[in-house]
């Protein structure tokens, strides 16, 4: 099914026009197409760079779902969450505690940041 209410063509921040799926929503068995009492429908599309944009027929508009990777702010964002990581596994290992506590503080560190 062709999209028709979303108009983005390409990502805003890094300008990636390859898009890598699209999609309406369907019903919890996915026999039928979701359609808003305006008529319009739930559509997904994500560019190859991660960003994704969604129409909402509720407001009839487009909304970012997924940012977009190469985002320098982003990209910040993660060099920075990166070192925080980095400095406590550096604090956590040469702290003066049981082995077993500081292998339990490691393991509690989120691995997707």
């Amino acid at each position: 099914m062709e999209l028709t209410s979303i108009k983005t063509e390409k990502c805003p921040v890094c300008g990636c026009d390859t898009v890598i799926q699209e999609w309406v929503d369907t019903n919890f068995d996915n026999t039928k197409i979701r359609k808003h009492c305006n008529g319009r429908h739930w559509e997904h599309r994500r560019f190859l760079c991660g960003y994704q944009i969604a129409y909402t027929p509720n407001f009839m508009e487009e909304e970012k779902e997924h940012d977009c990777q190469r985002d320098p702010a982003l990209m910040e964002l993660k060099e920075k969450r990166e070192k925080l990581i980095d400095a406590i596994k550096e604090l956590v290992a040469s702290a003066d505690c049981d082995p077993a506590f500081k292998s339990r503080v490691l393991d509690s560190l989120p691995y997707n940041y």
